[in-house]
C-alpha cells in the first residue's frame, strides 16, 4: 500500500475520531462560514456542522485513489506519482486544518479565522 493511501485512512480516522469526540461539545448551530473581516456569518445544523469535513474527507480519498485507476493514460500518472502523492496529502491536511479551526471556534475558541487561514491557503497553492 502507497505512503499517500495510509496517510489518506489516517486523516480520515483523525476526522472521524474528532467528530466524534466533540460532538457532545458543539452548539446546535454551528458556524461554518466566516467573511473576508474574520466574522461568522453562516450556520448550519449540528450534525452536519460536525461530520460535514469528515465525510468530504473520505469523499476526496476515494475520489484521489480511483484518479489514477480511471485514468485513460495510467503512465501518464506514473510519471508524477510522486508529486501527486505529496498534493493528496497537502490537500488532506489542509481540509484537517480548517476542521480543527471550526472545531475550536465552535468550541469556545475565539480568534482571527481570516488571519490563521491566510497561511495555509498560501501552502496549499
Amino acid at each position: 500500500m502507497r505512503n499517500s493511501k495510509i496517510a489518506m485512512l489516517v486523516i480520515c480516522v483523525m476526522f472521524f475520531a474528532m467528530a466524534l469526540y466533540f460532538y457532545p461539545q458543539f452548539p446546535e448551530k454551528v458556524a461554518s462560514h466566516w467573511n473576508a473581516g474574520g466574522e461568522v456569518d453562516g450556520y448550519m445544523p449540528k450534525f452536519w456542522g460536525v461530520f460535514l469535513f469528515p465525510l468530504i474527507s473520505v469523499f476526496l480519498a476515494i475520489l484521489f485513489i480511483l484518479i489514477p485507476l480511471i485514468d485513460p493514460l495510467k503512465s501518464n500518472i506514473e510519471k508524477f506519482r510522486h508529486y501527486y502523492d505529496r498534493f493528496i496529502i497537502i490537500v488532506m491536511l489542509f481540509f484537517l486544518y480548517i476542521y480543527i479551526l471550526t472545531i475550536l471556534w465552535n468550541t469556545g475558541t475565539r480568534f482571527d479565522m481570516s488571519a490563521l487561514l491566510a497561511p495555509a491557503i498560501g501552502i496549499l497553492i
